[in-house]
């Protein structure tokens, strides 16, 4: 199969079907129904994983700073939530909460950060200490 060049074919051109992205694109959102929270009485509504921004999500995973959750916390809310969002004071075991009732909702894990796998990963494969001494206290 040789390789087109770089250029944009009309879609009359092809014989054979072609897979339209742009129908997809313009197509009214999905019938499931968003995840959305209340905090100080503020209703938010969260982005499902599959609607972030292709190139928003790979600056983000690329990221060597993945511990910091606040990027991804905007992915999740947006600009112009994720502002209201960061006007309260919450701590971490509700940011957990929050993501993991988030991700059971789009029926999704986020893998672990690089940080909390080499962290793991070492602390699994730890030998154990040595005696420094054979002689015992009474």
């Amino acid at each position: 199969m040789e390789a087109i060049e770089g250029r944009v074919l009309d879609p009359e051109e092809f014989d054979e079907e072609v897979f339209d992205l742009d129908v997809l694109v313009n197509e009214a959102a999905d019938e499931e129904k968003p995840f959305r929270f209340k905090l100080g009485g503020a209703l938010f509504t969260t982005a499902a994983p599959e609607d972030f921004d292709w190139q928003e999500y790979g600056r983000l995973t690329a990221s060597d700073n993945q511990s910091d959750g606040r990027p991804m916390m905007q992915l999740i809310l947006g600009d112009e939530q994720y502002e209201e969002f960061c006007g309260h004071k919450l701590k971490i075991r509700h940011i957990n909460a929050l993501v993991e009732r988030w991700q059971a909702h789009h029926g999704i894990s986020v893998p672990e950060s690089r940080a909390s796998r080499r962290s793991s990963a070492s602390a699994g494969s730890a030998r154990p200490s040595k005696r420094t001494s054979r002689r015992r206290t009474k």
